[in-house]
Parts: C-alpha cells; structure tokens; sequence
C-alpha cells in the first residue's frame, strides 16, 4: 500500500478550504452602484442641452449598467471559484477519511504467524 501523509493532506484540505473563504470576502467587497451613479447627468454631445431627449437611457446611465453587469459577472466568477475550491476541499477530505478507513480495516486484518507454522 502506498505511503500517504494524512496530515499534510489534512493541511493542504484546511488550506484550499481558507481560499474558498478568501474567495467568498473578495466578493463581498465587489459592490454594485447602488443609489444615484457617479456619472452624473452625462448626455450625448450631439445632444441638444436646452431640450434633451429623456426617453433615451444617456450614457452615464449606460455606464453605469456597464458597471453593474461587470460586477455582476465578477460576482459569478467569484461564486464559482469559491465553489471549486469547496469541492476540492471536501474531495480532499473524504479521500483522507477513506485512506484512514482503509488503515484501519488493514490493521484489522493483519495476522501474525508463527514462523514455524509456514514451514512445509
């Protein structure tokens, strides 16, 4: 049977599982605009100042769904990295269990024989 070293695979599991955290506080902090844009009131320079045309989203406002969608998508980036980090962690950790089974279940069945006994 091979030689696994259950601890440092135990390490290695607490940290994949720490960047999963990571992964999870780094979206957090990705925010969306909330509230009034910081764009201001930006129209089209073709615009006519005096009688601008309202029904028409202006370009801060395009901006700002730019910004919105970016963040959205970095979002679900983020989400699917912390999940694949989640997984290998819990793969990593059930392989362990089942190593350690496996220890344990050959423990079980190990026979000593008397020297003697094998003679023919």
């Amino acid at each position: 049977m091979p030689d696994y070293d259950l601890e440092s695979m135990e390490l290695v599991a607490g940290k994949i599982a720490a960047i999963h955290d990571k992964f999870q506080e780094s979206k957090g902090k990705i925010k969306r605009l909330e509230g009034g844009h910081p764009f201001g009131a930006v129209r089209h320079p073709d615009e006519d100042p005096e009688h601008p045309d309202l029904t028409k989203p202006s370009p801060a406002d395009e901006t700002a769904n730019a910004v919105n969608t970016f963040t959205d998508g970095t979002h679900t980036e983020f989400e699917a990295g912390a999940q694949l980090m989640k997984s290998t962690s819990d793969a990593l950790t059930k392989a362990i269990q089942v190593l350690r089974a496996q220890e344990a279940a050959a423990k079980d069945s190990v026979t000593l024989k008397d020297p003697g006994s094998l003679d023919i």
